[in-house]
Protein backbone atom coordinates (compact mmCIF):
# COMPACT_ATOMS: atom_id res chain seq x y z
CA UNK A 1 0.00 0.00 0.00
CA UNK A 2 1.10 3.58 -0.87
CA UNK A 3 2.31 5.93 2.38
CA UNK A 4 -0.35 8.51 2.99
CA UNK A 5 0.55 11.97 3.11
CA UNK A 6 -2.46 14.54 4.27
CA UNK A 7 -2.53 18.06 4.01
CA UNK A 8 -4.40 19.47 6.89
CA UNK A 9 -4.98 22.83 8.29
CA UNK A 10 -7.61 25.58 9.25
CA UNK A 11 -9.89 27.11 6.22
CA UNK A 12 -7.64 29.25 3.58
CA UNK A 13 -4.80 28.38 4.84
CA UNK A 14 -3.38 27.61 1.33
CA UNK A 15 -3.67 23.54 1.56
CA UNK A 16 -5.23 23.39 -2.05
CA UNK A 17 -2.41 25.52 -3.19
CA UNK A 18 -0.22 23.35 -1.83
CA UNK A 19 -1.81 20.02 -2.92
CA UNK A 20 -1.76 21.31 -6.40
CA UNK A 21 2.10 22.44 -6.36
CA UNK A 22 2.96 19.23 -5.51
CA UNK A 23 1.01 17.33 -7.36
CA UNK A 24 2.07 19.66 -10.52
CA UNK A 25 -1.56 21.09 -11.68
CA UNK A 26 -4.89 22.42 -10.47
CA UNK A 27 -6.72 19.63 -8.96
CA UNK A 28 -8.31 20.93 -5.88
CA UNK A 29 -10.72 23.99 -6.53
CA UNK A 30 -8.94 27.18 -5.03
CA UNK A 31 -10.53 30.43 -4.59
CA UNK A 32 -11.03 32.49 -1.76
CA UNK A 33 -13.71 31.65 -0.29
CA UNK A 34 -13.77 29.57 2.90
CA UNK A 35 -14.60 25.93 2.74
CA UNK A 36 -13.93 25.73 -1.21
CA UNK A 37 -12.42 22.12 -0.85
CA UNK A 38 -14.65 20.30 1.39
CA UNK A 39 -13.96 16.70 0.87
CA UNK A 40 -10.50 14.66 0.81
CA UNK A 41 -8.85 14.73 -2.90
CA UNK A 42 -5.74 11.78 -3.20
CA UNK A 43 -3.71 11.67 -5.90
CA UNK A 44 -0.41 9.39 -6.71
CA UNK A 45 2.69 11.42 -6.33
CA UNK A 46 6.21 9.91 -7.37
CA UNK A 47 9.44 11.43 -6.82
CA UNK A 48 12.35 9.75 -8.42
CA UNK A 49 11.63 6.73 -6.31
CA UNK A 50 9.11 7.85 -3.74
CA UNK A 51 5.77 7.17 -4.37
CA UNK A 52 2.98 8.26 -2.14
CA UNK A 53 -0.64 9.08 -1.83
CA UNK A 54 -1.41 12.82 -1.23
CA UNK A 55 -4.36 13.91 0.44
CA UNK A 56 -5.85 17.33 0.26
CA UNK A 57 -8.70 18.10 3.27
CA UNK A 58 -11.30 20.59 3.88
CA UNK A 59 -10.43 23.19 6.38
CA UNK A 60 -10.21 21.98 9.92
CA UNK A 61 -12.91 23.43 11.81
CA UNK A 62 -14.14 23.75 15.86
CA UNK A 63 -17.85 22.33 16.40
CA UNK A 64 -20.18 24.69 13.87
CA UNK A 65 -23.27 24.57 14.24
CA UNK A 66 -23.51 24.28 9.74
CA UNK A 67 -24.50 20.80 9.19
CA UNK A 68 -22.19 20.49 6.19
CA UNK A 69 -18.79 21.97 8.22
CA UNK A 70 -19.20 19.35 11.15
CA UNK A 71 -19.35 16.73 8.45
CA UNK A 72 -16.18 18.46 7.10
CA UNK A 73 -14.19 17.98 10.15
CA UNK A 74 -15.22 14.33 10.36
CA UNK A 75 -13.87 13.81 6.48
CA UNK A 76 -10.47 15.40 8.12
CA UNK A 77 -10.20 13.22 11.24
CA UNK A 78 -10.94 10.19 8.60
CA UNK A 79 -8.50 11.23 6.76
CA UNK A 80 -5.47 11.75 9.63
CA UNK A 81 -6.67 8.64 10.74
CA UNK A 82 -5.23 7.17 8.02
CA UNK A 83 -2.28 8.82 7.07
CA UNK A 84 1.60 7.85 7.08
CA UNK A 85 2.44 12.01 7.56
CA UNK A 86 0.34 14.55 8.61
CA UNK A 87 1.42 18.35 6.64
CA UNK A 88 0.01 20.53 9.02
CA UNK A 89 -0.10 23.96 7.47
CA UNK A 90 -0.58 27.35 9.35
CA UNK A 91 -0.50 31.08 8.14
CA UNK A 92 2.74 33.49 8.63
CA UNK A 93 0.26 36.00 8.09
CA UNK A 94 -2.52 35.58 10.69
CA UNK A 95 0.23 33.90 12.91
CA UNK A 96 -0.91 31.07 15.70
CA UNK A 97 -5.41 31.05 15.81
CA UNK A 98 -7.09 29.04 18.04
CA UNK A 99 -8.14 26.81 15.45
CA UNK A 100 -4.55 25.93 14.83
CA UNK A 101 -4.19 25.61 18.49
CA UNK A 102 -7.03 22.96 18.50
CA UNK A 103 -5.72 20.96 15.53
CA UNK A 104 -2.57 20.94 17.17
CA UNK A 105 -4.26 19.28 20.19
CA UNK A 106 -5.87 16.84 18.87
CA UNK A 107 -2.65 15.84 16.58
CA UNK A 108 -0.74 15.69 20.29
CA UNK A 109 -3.41 12.54 20.58
CA UNK A 110 -2.34 10.40 18.31
CA UNK A 111 0.64 8.49 17.09
CA UNK A 112 1.45 10.13 13.83
CA UNK A 113 4.19 11.87 12.67
CA UNK A 114 3.88 15.73 11.80
CA UNK A 115 5.43 18.30 9.70
CA UNK A 116 4.68 21.34 10.34
CA UNK A 117 4.17 23.81 7.10
CA UNK A 118 4.61 27.38 8.18
CA UNK A 119 2.94 29.24 4.40
CA UNK A 120 2.62 32.17 3.44
CA UNK A 121 6.65 33.42 3.88
CA UNK A 122 6.73 35.00 1.03
CA UNK A 123 9.49 37.73 1.60
CA UNK A 124 11.97 38.12 4.45
CA UNK A 125 10.50 39.91 6.87
CA UNK A 126 7.86 37.20 7.25
CA UNK A 127 11.41 35.07 9.39
CA UNK A 128 10.87 36.65 12.37
CA UNK A 129 7.07 35.82 12.84
CA UNK A 130 8.07 32.20 11.80
CA UNK A 131 9.83 31.56 15.23
CA UNK A 132 6.33 32.10 16.79
CA UNK A 133 4.91 28.77 15.03
CA UNK A 134 7.62 26.79 17.21
CA UNK A 135 5.73 27.46 20.40
CA UNK A 136 3.39 24.58 18.61
CA UNK A 137 5.89 22.09 19.83
CA UNK A 138 6.45 19.87 16.68
CA UNK A 139 9.90 18.76 16.36
CA UNK A 140 9.97 19.23 12.82
CA UNK A 141 8.74 22.38 10.11
CA UNK A 142 9.42 23.80 7.07
CA UNK A 143 8.82 27.71 5.68
CA UNK A 144 7.57 27.80 2.70
CA UNK A 145 5.41 30.09 0.52
CA UNK A 146 2.92 28.04 -1.41
CA UNK A 147 1.21 29.85 -4.19
CA UNK A 148 5.04 31.78 -5.09
CA UNK A 149 6.47 27.78 -5.50
CA UNK A 150 8.91 28.83 -2.87
CA UNK A 151 10.41 26.23 -0.53
CA UNK A 152 7.89 23.37 -1.71
CA UNK A 153 11.12 21.15 -3.50
CA UNK A 154 12.84 21.44 -0.32
CA UNK A 155 9.42 19.99 1.27
CA UNK A 156 9.27 17.50 -0.89
CA UNK A 157 12.49 16.58 0.04
CA UNK A 158 11.38 16.29 3.47
CA UNK A 159 8.55 14.58 2.71
CA UNK A 160 11.00 11.49 1.58
CA UNK A 161 12.56 10.96 4.98
CA UNK A 162 9.60 9.75 6.01
CA UNK A 163 9.07 7.26 3.87
CA UNK A 164 10.47 4.04 1.80
CA UNK A 165 11.39 3.94 -1.53
CA UNK A 166 8.65 2.34 -3.51
CA UNK A 167 9.59 1.34 -7.18
CA UNK A 168 6.62 1.32 -9.33
CA UNK A 169 6.00 -2.58 -10.04
CA UNK A 170 3.42 -1.99 -12.73
CA UNK A 171 2.86 0.80 -14.84
CA UNK A 172 -0.22 -0.64 -16.64
CA UNK A 173 -2.69 2.20 -16.00
CA UNK A 174 -5.85 1.72 -14.49
CA UNK A 175 -9.05 1.81 -16.08
CA UNK A 176 -11.19 4.82 -14.88
CA UNK A 177 -14.68 4.99 -14.37
CA UNK A 178 -16.23 8.60 -13.67
CA UNK A 179 -19.48 8.43 -11.96
CA UNK A 180 -21.54 12.04 -13.33
CA UNK A 181 -25.07 13.25 -13.33
CA UNK A 182 -26.90 16.21 -12.47
CA UNK A 183 -26.99 17.19 -8.53
CA UNK A 184 -28.47 15.29 -6.02
CA UNK A 185 -28.78 11.78 -8.16
CA UNK A 186 -27.13 10.15 -5.45
CA UNK A 187 -23.85 9.70 -7.10
CA UNK A 188 -22.17 10.16 -3.52
CA UNK A 189 -24.13 7.79 -1.54
CA UNK A 190 -23.20 4.98 -4.25
CA UNK A 191 -19.72 5.55 -3.68
CA UNK A 192 -19.96 4.83 -0.22
CA UNK A 193 -22.63 2.26 -0.52
CA UNK A 194 -19.33 0.17 -2.54
CA UNK A 195 -16.48 1.66 -0.03
CA UNK A 196 -18.47 1.16 3.01
CA UNK A 197 -17.16 4.27 4.58
CA UNK A 198 -17.61 7.75 4.88
CA UNK A 199 -15.17 8.59 1.70
CA UNK A 200 -17.39 11.62 0.00
CA UNK A 201 -19.53 13.53 2.07
CA UNK A 202 -23.30 13.08 1.22
CA UNK A 203 -25.47 15.60 2.05
CA UNK A 204 -29.48 16.31 1.82
CA UNK A 205 -28.93 19.65 -0.47
CA UNK A 206 -27.20 19.58 -4.27
CA UNK A 207 -24.11 20.51 -4.80
CA UNK A 208 -22.46 19.12 -1.74
CA UNK A 209 -19.71 17.31 -3.85
CA UNK A 210 -17.86 19.99 -5.09
CA UNK A 211 -14.39 18.42 -6.45
CA UNK A 212 -13.85 15.71 -8.54
CA UNK A 213 -12.83 12.73 -6.17
CA UNK A 214 -10.56 10.16 -7.22
CA UNK A 215 -11.05 6.46 -5.07
CA UNK A 216 -9.08 3.08 -6.04
CA UNK A 217 -11.15 0.07 -5.63
CA UNK A 218 -10.95 -3.61 -6.67
CA UNK A 219 -13.70 -5.52 -7.91
CA UNK A 220 -13.65 -9.21 -8.49
CA UNK A 221 -10.00 -9.28 -8.44
CA UNK A 222 -9.70 -5.60 -10.76
CA UNK A 223 -8.46 -2.51 -9.63
CA UNK A 224 -10.00 0.37 -11.03
CA UNK A 225 -10.26 4.15 -10.22
CA UNK A 226 -13.65 5.45 -9.54
CA UNK A 227 -14.18 9.18 -10.31
CA UNK A 228 -17.14 10.66 -8.21
CA UNK A 229 -17.91 13.99 -9.83
CA UNK A 230 -19.84 17.43 -8.98
CA UNK A 231 -23.59 17.39 -10.50
CA UNK A 232 -23.35 19.04 -13.89
CA UNK A 233 -25.94 21.69 -14.32
CA UNK A 234 -26.72 23.99 -17.56
CA UNK A 235 -23.89 26.15 -17.75
CA UNK A 236 -26.38 29.14 -17.48
CA UNK A 237 -27.65 27.96 -14.05
CA UNK A 238 -24.27 28.07 -11.85
CA UNK A 239 -24.95 29.58 -8.45
CA UNK A 240 -21.45 30.74 -7.86
CA UNK A 241 -17.79 31.12 -9.57
CA UNK A 242 -17.56 27.52 -7.41
CA UNK A 243 -19.79 25.71 -9.04
CA UNK A 244 -18.33 26.94 -12.33
CA UNK A 245 -14.94 25.72 -11.48
CA UNK A 246 -16.38 22.06 -10.68
CA UNK A 247 -18.16 21.71 -14.00
CA UNK A 248 -15.14 22.60 -15.76
CA UNK A 249 -13.20 20.04 -13.42
CA UNK A 250 -15.79 17.12 -14.47
CA UNK A 251 -14.93 17.93 -17.96
CA UNK A 252 -12.12 17.04 -17.49
CA UNK A 253 -12.54 13.79 -15.82
CA UNK A 254 -14.93 12.55 -18.09
CA UNK A 255 -12.19 13.04 -20.97
CA UNK A 256 -9.70 11.28 -19.07
CA UNK A 257 -11.64 8.74 -17.98
CA UNK A 258 -12.52 5.18 -19.86
CA UNK A 259 -16.30 5.04 -18.94
CA UNK A 260 -19.01 7.46 -17.97
CA UNK A 261 -21.24 6.10 -15.69
CA UNK A 262 -23.82 8.39 -15.87
CA UNK A 263 -26.37 8.26 -12.72
CA UNK A 264 -30.20 9.33 -13.34
CA UNK A 265 -32.92 9.38 -10.91
CA UNK A 266 -35.17 6.18 -11.82
CA UNK A 267 -38.03 7.92 -10.16
CA UNK A 268 -38.24 10.74 -12.44
CA UNK A 269 -38.13 10.89 -16.33
CA UNK A 270 -35.04 11.56 -18.06
CA UNK A 271 -34.76 15.28 -18.79
CA UNK A 272 -32.78 17.57 -21.28
CA UNK A 273 -30.18 17.99 -18.93
CA UNK A 274 -29.22 14.22 -18.97
CA UNK A 275 -29.51 13.60 -22.48
CA UNK A 276 -26.87 16.74 -23.15
CA UNK A 277 -24.87 14.85 -20.37
CA UNK A 278 -25.07 11.87 -22.71
CA UNK A 279 -24.25 14.09 -26.05
CA UNK A 280 -21.23 15.28 -24.29
CA UNK A 281 -19.86 11.83 -23.52
CA UNK A 282 -20.09 10.76 -26.39
CA UNK A 283 -18.59 13.86 -28.24
CA UNK A 284 -15.53 13.38 -26.01
CA UNK A 285 -15.80 9.67 -27.86
CA UNK A 286 -16.02 7.81 -24.09
CA UNK A 287 -17.64 5.24 -23.36
CA UNK A 288 -21.33 5.08 -21.40
CA UNK A 289 -23.19 3.29 -18.78
CA UNK A 290 -26.92 4.69 -17.81
CA UNK A 291 -27.43 4.11 -14.21
CA UNK A 292 -30.81 4.44 -13.07
CA UNK A 293 -30.72 5.45 -9.24
CA UNK A 294 -33.43 5.60 -6.97
CA UNK A 295 -35.41 2.63 -7.65
CA UNK A 296 -36.81 2.22 -4.38
CA UNK A 297 -38.65 5.24 -5.04
CA UNK A 298 -40.63 3.94 -8.03
CA UNK A 299 -39.43 3.67 -11.62
CA UNK A 300 -40.53 6.11 -14.09
CA UNK A 301 -37.66 6.42 -16.26
CA UNK A 302 -38.61 4.71 -19.93
CA UNK A 303 -35.53 3.38 -21.82
CA UNK A 304 -37.84 4.04 -25.14
CA UNK A 305 -36.92 8.12 -24.04
CA UNK A 306 -33.61 7.65 -25.58
CA UNK A 307 -33.98 5.59 -28.50
CA UNK A 308 -31.27 7.31 -30.00
CA UNK A 309 -28.50 6.09 -28.31
CA UNK A 310 -30.30 2.09 -28.14
CA UNK A 311 -26.64 1.03 -27.89
CA UNK A 312 -26.04 2.26 -24.53
CA UNK A 313 -26.75 -0.17 -21.81
CA UNK A 314 -29.29 0.49 -18.65
CA UNK A 315 -28.45 -1.01 -15.41
CA UNK A 316 -31.20 -0.37 -12.25
CA UNK A 317 -30.21 0.10 -8.80
CA UNK A 318 -30.78 1.67 -5.24
CA UNK A 319 -27.55 2.70 -3.84
CA UNK A 320 -29.80 4.08 -0.66
CA UNK A 321 -30.64 -0.03 0.12
CA UNK A 322 -27.88 -1.17 -1.53
CA UNK A 323 -29.62 -3.22 -3.94
CA UNK A 324 -27.97 -4.48 -7.58
CA UNK A 325 -25.12 -2.16 -6.41
CA UNK A 326 -22.35 -3.70 -8.74
CA UNK A 327 -24.50 -3.99 -11.99
CA UNK A 328 -22.93 -0.28 -12.92
CA UNK A 329 -19.57 -2.01 -12.30
CA UNK A 330 -19.97 -5.04 -14.58
CA UNK A 331 -21.18 -3.46 -17.24
CA UNK A 332 -18.62 -0.35 -17.36
CA UNK A 333 -15.92 -3.36 -17.40
CA UNK A 334 -17.66 -4.90 -20.69
CA UNK A 335 -18.06 -0.91 -22.13
CA UNK A 336 -14.52 -0.62 -21.18
CA UNK A 337 -13.46 -3.68 -23.44
CA UNK A 338 -15.55 -3.02 -26.21
CA UNK A 339 -13.97 0.66 -26.58
CA UNK A 340 -10.58 -1.04 -26.68
CA UNK A 341 -11.78 -3.80 -29.22
CA UNK A 342 -9.82 -4.45 -32.17
CA UNK A 343 -11.29 -6.27 -35.05
CA UNK A 344 -8.90 -8.45 -37.13
CA UNK A 345 -8.60 -8.12 -40.69
CA UNK A 346 -10.11 -11.21 -41.61
CA UNK A 347 -13.37 -9.90 -39.59
CA UNK A 348 -12.29 -6.12 -41.41
CA UNK A 349 -12.54 -8.00 -44.75
CA UNK A 350 -15.59 -9.97 -44.39
CA UNK A 351 -17.45 -6.97 -43.54
CA UNK A 352 -16.10 -5.38 -46.53
CA UNK A 353 -17.72 -7.95 -48.59
CA UNK A 354 -20.80 -7.95 -46.91
CA UNK A 355 -21.47 -4.37 -47.62
CA UNK A 356 -19.49 -4.24 -51.05
CA UNK A 357 -17.23 -1.48 -49.94
CA UNK A 358 -13.65 -1.08 -51.17
CA UNK A 359 -11.88 -1.07 -48.21
CA UNK A 360 -12.69 -1.09 -44.18
CA UNK A 361 -9.37 -0.31 -42.00
CA UNK A 362 -9.40 0.29 -38.42
CA UNK A 363 -7.12 3.06 -37.95
CA UNK A 364 -7.37 3.67 -33.68
CA UNK A 365 -9.16 2.27 -30.61
CA UNK A 366 -11.02 4.08 -27.49
CA UNK A 367 -13.46 4.93 -29.16
CA UNK A 368 -13.03 2.41 -32.24
CA UNK A 369 -12.40 4.64 -35.34
CA UNK A 370 -12.74 3.16 -38.78
CA UNK A 371 -11.66 4.51 -42.17
CA UNK A 372 -14.16 3.55 -44.99
CA UNK A 373 -12.83 4.15 -48.94
CA UNK A 374 -15.91 4.01 -51.25
CA UNK A 375 -16.86 4.04 -54.74
CA UNK A 376 -15.75 7.52 -55.29
CA UNK A 377 -19.22 8.10 -57.65
CA UNK A 378 -21.79 6.87 -54.74
CA UNK A 379 -21.30 10.67 -53.23
CA UNK A 380 -24.23 9.95 -50.86
CA UNK A 381 -22.14 7.64 -48.64
CA UNK A 382 -20.28 10.66 -47.18
CA UNK A 383 -23.43 12.06 -45.60
CA UNK A 384 -24.53 11.42 -41.87
CA UNK A 385 -27.35 9.01 -42.63
CA UNK A 386 -25.03 6.67 -44.39
CA UNK A 387 -22.44 6.69 -41.76
CA UNK A 388 -24.84 6.37 -39.20
CA UNK A 389 -26.50 2.92 -41.29
CA UNK A 390 -22.86 1.86 -41.42
CA UNK A 391 -22.64 2.88 -37.83
CA UNK A 392 -25.51 0.41 -37.30
CA UNK A 393 -23.89 -2.23 -39.37
CA UNK A 394 -21.13 -2.49 -37.48
CA UNK A 395 -22.76 -2.49 -34.32
CA UNK A 396 -25.45 -5.13 -35.59
CA UNK A 397 -21.90 -7.51 -36.36
CA UNK A 398 -19.36 -6.96 -33.45
CA UNK A 399 -21.69 -5.34 -30.98
CA UNK A 400 -19.47 -2.60 -29.68
CA UNK A 401 -22.11 -2.04 -26.86
CA UNK A 402 -21.86 1.53 -24.64
CA UNK A 403 -19.29 2.69 -26.74
CA UNK A 404 -19.17 5.78 -29.59
CA UNK A 405 -17.93 4.44 -33.66
CA UNK A 406 -16.39 7.29 -35.49
CA UNK A 407 -16.20 6.75 -38.89
CA UNK A 408 -14.20 8.41 -41.60
CA UNK A 409 -14.79 8.25 -45.22
CA UNK A 410 -12.20 7.90 -47.54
Amino acid sequence: MLPIITIVGKENVGKSTLFNRIVGGRIAIMDSTPGTTRDRNARKVEIDDFHFLLVDTGGYLPNDPNTIKNKVKEQVELAINSSTLILFVVDAKTGITSIDLEITAYLRKLNKKVLLVINKVDNNKRIPEVAEFHKLGFKSSIEICAIQGTGVSGLTEKITEYIDKTPSSDNTRLPTFAIIGKPNVGKSTYINALLDEKRVIVDEHPGTTVDTIDVTMKYEGKEFILVDTPGLRRRTKFDSQIEYYSSVRTDASILKCDVAILFIDASDQISHQDKRIINTVLEYGKGLVIAANKTDLGVEFREHTIEYTKFIPITYLSALTKTALYEPLKTAFTVAENCRLKLTRKQLRAFTLALKLIKVSQVDISPPTFAIRIISKNKKLTNYKTRKTLEIQFRKEFGFIGTPIKITII
